[in-house]
């Protein structure tokens, strides 16, 4: 199959286009939004952690608990202003990781032998969306997934004393990432 140097073009003006518009998407759905809260709830998680109370899994419930909350306010809150079809085929590929990563895998490879060991893991499957959110629409969700498992990686297998540093550092990441899109998406 040959394609013109036109066809081409077209093509390449077409993913640029729909590349401008996921860009669009994330910024007015607020997508901002759910990153610094999601940066800020992955901070607070680990500085819990680091203090190491005994009741801390307690404590982080409770923090997650209050990123759901606030992810569904900030979700309500856009509802009326942002209308979109949802890519019914990428939900589906969410979906099969989610319940492969929480329902199948542990189930038939017990991973948790520790609280780090399954934070890591749940982190690892989590960026496992945004990489594929980031091939399926715009790199830079590639990006951000390929960064967070690197350093969870990083922290928990190089510097698994440090490893309450490197789930900080993954909230930062989300966090600052919010500041990317919020100024430099235009």
């Amino acid at each position: 199959m040959d394609i013109s140097s036109d066809e081409a073009a077209r093509a390449l003006e077409a993913i640029e286009t729909s590349k401008m518009a996921m860009r669009r998407a994330i910024m007015n759905s607020r997508g901002p939004a759910y990153l610094w809260i999601w940066g800020l709830v992955w901070m607070a998680e680990a500085i819990v952690r680091k203090m190491a109370h005994p009741g801390f899994w307690v404590a982080i419930l409770w923090i997650s608990a209050a990123g759901v909350v606030a992810s569904l306010v900030v979700g309500i809150a856009q509802s009326g202003k942002f209308r979109s079809k949802l890519d019914r085929r990428f939900l589906a590929v969410c979906a099969t990781l989610l319940i492969f990563g929480y329902g199948i895998w542990p189930r038939f490879f017990p991973l948790f032998k520790t609280y780090d060991s399954a934070y890591a893991y749940q982190v690892i499957l989590w960026m496992q969306l945004y990489i594929v959110g980031g091939i399926w629409f715009d790199t830079f969700l590639l990006w951000v997934g390929l960064l967070i498992t690197a350093i969870i990686l990083t922290g928990y297998l190089g510097f698994p004393e440090y490893f309450w540093l490197s789930a900080f550092l993954c909230g930062v990441v989300l966090f600052c990432s919010g500041f990317y899109i919020k100024k430099c998406w235009r």
